[in-house]
């Protein structure tokens, strides 16, 4: 389990390390993640040992919200005054990522699928 929050603020690091010198637009902790999918892609997946604390931290998911709602407290008068754009983009993120996650799931469940002339021949019930 050290192993993996060993691996994940080390590829963090490296985003920020990243983002600072070379894509300040981006935000370090997104070029981390990107990393560590690279790694397990060039791994051919997700190691064992990973999946335990992994479904650990996503089953606290939610802990993560509170610092981006801290900030926007903090912001609050930025956020009253653009408070139309802020609306009009998070609608609109929302939109796209349903988009981009259903067809993500739809193209996985139809290579899922095995193609008919894979399928065993279907028998008549017997009598």
């Amino acid at each position: 389990m050290l192993g993996f929050f060993v691996v994940v603020l080390a590829l963090w690091l490296a985003g920020d390390a990243i983002a600072a010198l070379v894509l300040p637009i981006v935000p370090g902790p997104l070029i981390g993640m990107v990393l560590l999918l690279g790694a397990f892609v060039l791994r051919g997946g997700v190691p064992a040992s990973f999946e335990a604390p992994a479904a650990g931290l996503v089953g606290h998911l939610t802990l993560f919200i509170l610092p981006a709602s801290l900030g926007i407290l903090e912001a609050y008068d930025r956020v009253a005054e653009g408070w139309a754009r802020y609306a009009l983009v998070l609608l609109a993120g929302s939109l796209v990522t349903a988009v981009v996650t259903a067809a993500v799931a739809g193209g996985l469940l139809n290579r899922r699928r095995t193609p008919p002339s894979r399928r065993p021949p279907s028998r008549p019930p017997a009598r």
